[in-house]
């Protein structure tokens, strides 16, 4: 199954190109995520979803929701502040 993924996230995605992936049917965006860094030989930390946020085709998800066919998934660095 083909995803297009793009990483707004400087300096926690590095090396991992925007762009279609071929992954998985059935595998949830936290899954797809991993697998992106991992194709690239990123090594993430365990806490890194919870520095990110996730959308799928423009409108805010969970990590643990399942991806489909042509979707579009952005991961955005979370801002964080007070």
């Amino acid at each position: 199954m083909r995803v297009n993924m793009r990483f707004v996230c400087p300096g926690l995605f590095d090396g991992v190109p925007n762009g279609v992936y071929e992954v998985q049917e059935g595998c949830s965006i936290f899954e797809c995520v991993e697998y992106c860094a991992q194709k690239h030989g990123l090594t993430l930390s365990e806490d890194w979803q919870s520095k990110v946020l996730f959308f799928r085709d423009n409108r805010p998800v969970q990590k643990d929701e399942s991806i489909t066919e042509g979707s579009d998934i952005i991961i955005v660095h979370r801002i964080m502040g007070g």
